[in-house]
């Protein structure tokens, strides 16, 4: 489970994950559209901290994959509404995608959410990060989902994913 004192390494985890998933240049997405939630300012960073120091373990969690060398590798946020969850969002290292960590740590944060009636998970359709999701039970549901707003005028088109309990 992630503490205050992880903020920092899970933000650079978070924006290096981004950055080497996100930009698109048939999607007009840009590295410069990194969300400001993502960067490395003080301000990011703080909020970050208060995220996982004020989230009830009843309600949310923050998990973390870290190596042998205590280097945190991955992370993904798992929230419980009512009885349902939502994986709220997860990003491994890009030097540490397709080895398991991602599987590893859903597996954990589907296991802590238990006994939902069903499991969301909003992502952006062009990334082939629903390939991964369907893995793990997940399929595409039918309702829309809004778009993932960046800087200016640029948005990111994403696709609800939904695993049924």
């Amino acid at each position: 489970m992630a503490t205050p004192d992880d903020a920092l390494a899970m933000q650079k985890v978070r924006r290096a994950a981004w950055l080497a998933v996100y930009p698109n240049d048939a999607n007009g997405v840009l590295p410069e559209h990194l969300p400001s939630e993502y960067k490395l300012a003080k301000g990011a960073i703080a909020k970050l901290k208060r995220q996982i120091s004020t989230n009830s373990e009843a309600d949310s969690l923050f998990l973390v994959a870290v190596t042998d060398r205590d280097t945190i590798i991955g992370m993904v946020r798992a929230v419980r509404l009512g009885r349902r969850g939502k994986i709220d969002n997860i990003f491994i290292g890009p030097h540490n995608q397709r080895h398991e960590v991602g599987s590893n740590l859903l597996d954990q944060a589907l296991a802590w959410l238990g006994d939902t009636t069903q499991t969301e998970v909003d992502i952006p359709i062009y990334t082939g990060s629903d390939v991964f999701f369907e893995k793990h039970g997940f399929h595409r549901a039918d309702e829309d989902v809004p778009f993932q707003a960046l800087s200016g005028d640029t948005t990111i088109q994403q696709v609800k994913m939904i695993r049924r309990g």
